[in-house]
């Protein structure tokens, strides 16, 4: 200790040990008395913790039946979730931390479309979800021209399903077991699988679940702007992962397969997961329906044109891994199965 101070250990539940030494007008008789000096405090201390609360999606859309879809909730707070229309409901209405809010609507027997939104608040920050669902339109309403849907590509411009490794191009793969799954790698590679290849960016915003099987390991490689929202978990035998990204690119995503065996690989988007019941993205169905009532054409989306498939028992079964590489050849399945959906 040094004339005229004084040294305190300061301990604290929110800082760790350090010291203060503390000074004033030293006593007569003491070298350099009458002079003040400055009292100076160090230690680390734990910054104030900033709320926060993220929400995956900021738009849900819905086909005019009663369904639902997810919103997950990214927060340190407490947190609670309200809608503003009769029509609408969300299940919890509130909850703390890490969570998902279930969105759900009645059908729609009105002739025109209807809006809402659902408010997620906590920790003085509040965040929107713009709600919209199709009106029942008459059959004799819809527009005569019709659509017809797109292939089902790796570079498609949207994700026509819940699940976009269903749409995924895969590369470097040696072999292949019963369900399209890459069971070995070509020599010197690694196997790589890709969605929305220059198309990317126009993939929703927001939490996507990757989920697998197996002993092996799935990496994640792209978009640049990947954060991990909830680490790698594993429950009966399925790891889980939930990312976000604001901007897919127009690259896409990218994963890549590390170490084997690995099976059921799922990336699911925003306002879903693994518990969705549909095979469908929502917002694909929503935007098709309108012209549900005809003509809705399917010879891209089934690969009609050139095909060698001849019957039901040749079609691609619907755990495939990807329906952008078939079993055999393009199925017609599925597309009829959305036109029921529809």
């Amino acid at each position: 200790m040094t004339d005229g101070a004084v040294n305190l250990n300061l301990y604290s539940r929110t800082a760790a040990a350090g010291t203060v030494s503390m000074g004033g007008n030293k006593a007569a008789g003491v070298a350099g008395a009458g002079s003040n000096y400055i009292v100076i405090v160090s230690g680390e201390g734990t910054p104030p913790v900033t709320n926060s609360l993220v929400v995956s999606s900021s738009s849900l859309s819905f086909i005019k039946s009663a369904s639902s879809q997810n919103v997950s909730v990214t927060s340190n707070v407490s947190w609670t979730a309200s809608d503003n229309q009769g029509w609408i409901s969300v299940s919890p209405a509130s909850g703390s931390n890490n969570g998902t809010v279930s969105v759900s609507v009645t059908a729609n027997t009105g002739t025109t479309s209807r809006t809402g939104t659902v408010t997620i608040s906590g920790g003085g920050i509040t965040k929107t979800v713009s709600i919209s669902q199709n009106g029942d339109t008459p059959v004799g309403d819809y527009p005569g021209a019709g659509i017809g849907l797109d292939g089902v590509h790796s570079y498609s411009g949207y994700a026509q399903f819940a699940d976009v490794m269903k749409q995924c191009r895969w590369l470097n793969v040696a072999s292949w077991n019963n369900k399209g799954y890459p069971t070995a790698a070509v020599s010197g590679s690694t196997v790589k699988a890709r969605i929305g290849v220059d198309n990317g960016s126009t993939f929703p915003s927001g939490n996507y679940t990757l989920t697998w099987t197996g002993a092996g390991e799935v990496v994640l490689k792209r978009p640049s702007d990947i954060s991990i929202v909830q680490p790698k978990s594993t429950t009966g035998g399925v790891h889980k992962v939930v990312f976000n990204t604001n901007s897919p690119e127009d690259y896409g995503i990218e994963i890549e397969i590390t170490s084997y065996p690995v099976d059921d690989i799922h990336i699911y988007i925003p306002g879903t997961d693994e518990n969705y019941p549909s095979l469908w993205n929502p917002e694909y169905l929503a935007y098709i329906e309108p012209f549900a009532g005809g003509p809705l054409r399917f010879m891209d989306a089934n690969g009609t044109n050139g095909s060698l498939q001849k019957d039901w028992a040749d079609r691609t079964p619907r755990n495939w891994s990807s329906y952008a590489s078939s079993l055999t050849d393009n199925s017609t399945k599925w597309p009829i199965k959305g036109k029921n959906v529809l």
